[in-house]
C-alpha cells in the first residue's frame, strides 16, 4: 500500500510539473483581451511567455492564437505560416468557435500575404462558418474585406463587391471610420473596374467627404486619384480643376507624381492653355521612375484636348485600353 501511495504520488507530481501555471495563462488571455485597442501591451504581455512552459496542445494553440494577434494588431506582420498552420491545424475539427473563427482568420490574411489565394479563401470560409456561433462582427468584417480583396485580384467583381458591401454595412454600424472609409475605397475601385463610373464616383465622393472630416489625409488623396482618373476617362477633364486644388495645397501627400502631373496638365488643355498644358507634361516626362502604363493615353488626350491632330496622331491611341 505504501509503495501504491508513492506511485501515486510520483503521478500527480509530473502532472502538475507538466500543466501550465495559472500565472502564464492569465497573460495569455491579458495579451488576448487588449490586442485590438492596446496592442503594443498585448505584444508586452506575450512576449513574457515562455512557450518552454505552456503545456498540452489546447494551452500552445491558446498561446499561439494570442501571439499571432498581437503581432498582427502590431503590424509586425509575417509572410510566414509557421504559427499560424499549426494554428488551422489544431482549431479544424474545434467546436471552440469564438478561438476557431480568429485562428481560420489569421491563417487566412497570412496566406493571402504569402499569394495563395485558394488556401486563404478556404481558411476564410472556415471563419465565416465559426462566425455563425460566436458574437464577433468586427471579425466577420475583417474576414469578408480579406475575401473582397482575393476576389478582386482574381478579377471575380461581382463577389468582391459583395464582400466589401458586407465588410462596410458592420465597419459603419461599429463606428469604425478609418475602416468604413477603406471599405468605401474598395468598393468604388471594383465598380470602375467593371465600369460603372457613376456608382464608382459616388462612393469615391463620399470617400472624401468622411476622409476629410477625419483627417484620414493618406486615403483621402488616393481617393481623389481615383476620382480624376474616371473623370479623364469619361471625358470630363473639366472636373479635374476642384480636386486637383486639393493636392496643390500641400495638405495631402501624392503617391504618384507622375499622374498628378499629367492630371493638371488634361485640365489646363481643357482650359485651352497649351503652354502650361506641355510644361506639366514635360515636368512628367522627366521623373525617372514611369509608374503609369498609360502615359501614350494621357498625352492623346491632352493633344485632342487642345485640338493639335499632328501631335495626337504621334501617341498610340491603341493604349487607350
Amino acid at each position: 500500500m505504501r509503495c501504491l501511495r508513492y506511485i501515486v504520488l510520483l503521478l500527480m507530481t509530473v502532472c502538475v510539473g507538466c500543466s501550465t501555471s495559472a500565472d502564464t495563462l492569465a497573460l495569455i488571455e491579458q495579451s488576448e483581451r487588449v490586442a485590438i485597442d492596446y496592442p503594443d501591451s498585448a505584444l508586452m504581455l506575450i512576449s513574457r511567455v515562455d512557450p518552454d512552459r505552456v503545456y498540452g496542445k489546447r494551452d500552445m494553440a491558446h498561446y499561439r492564437l494570442a501571439l499571432s494577434e498581437a503581432l498582427y494588431y502590431s503590424r509586425v506582420d509575417s509572410d510566414c505560416d509557421s504559427l499560424t498552420r499549426p494554428l488551422f491545424d489544431y482549431y479544424y475539427d474545434s467546436d471552440l468557435h469564438a478561438e476557431r473563427a480568429r485562428a481560420m482568420y489569421q491563417h487566412g490574411r497570412v496566406m493571402y500575404t504569402t499569394g495563395n489565394h485558394p488556401e486563404a479563401m478556404y481558411a476564410l470560409l472556415e471563419a465565416e462558418k465559426s462566425l455563425q456561433y460566436s458574437d464577433n462582427i468586427r471579425l466577420e468584417a475583417m474576414v469578408y474585406l480579406v475575401m473582397g480583396n482575393i476576389y478582386g485580384s482574381e478579377c471575380l467583381y461581382l463577389n468582391a463587391l459583395d464582400a466589401y458591401k458586407k465588410s462596410y454595412y458592420i465597419f459603419e454600424k461599429l463606428k469604425l471610420d478609418y475602416h468604413t472609409v477603406f471599405t468605401l475605397h474598395n468598393i468604388a475601385e471594383i465598380l470602375y473596374s467593371i465600369k460603372e463610373y457613376d456608382s464608382a464616383e459616388a462612393y469615391l465622393l463620399q470617400t472624401i467627404d468622411i476622409a476629410d472630416r477625419q483627417g484620414f489625409n493618406e486615403l483621402l488623396s488616393y481617393a481623389l486619384y481615383s476620382l480624376c482618373d474616371i473623370y479623364v476617362y469619361t471625358g470630363r477633364a473639366s472636373q479635374l480643376g476642384q480636386y486637383l486644388t486639393k493636392l496643390d495645397t500641400g495638405k495631402y501627400p501624392i503617391p504618384f507624381p507622375l499622374s498628378y502631373y499629367y492630371y493638371n496638365a488634361i485640365y489646363q488643355s481643357s482650359l485651352g492653355n497649351r503652354d502650361k498644358a506641355i510644361q506639366l507634361m514635360e515636368t512628367a516626362d522627366s521623373y525617372p521612375n514611369k509608374e503609369l502604363a498609360n502615359i501614350e493615353q494621357y498625352k492623346y488626350y491632352i493633344y485632342n484636348l487642345l485640338n493639335d491632330n499632328k501631335q495626337a496622331l504621334c501617341t498610340d491611341p491603341k493604349k487607350l485600353d
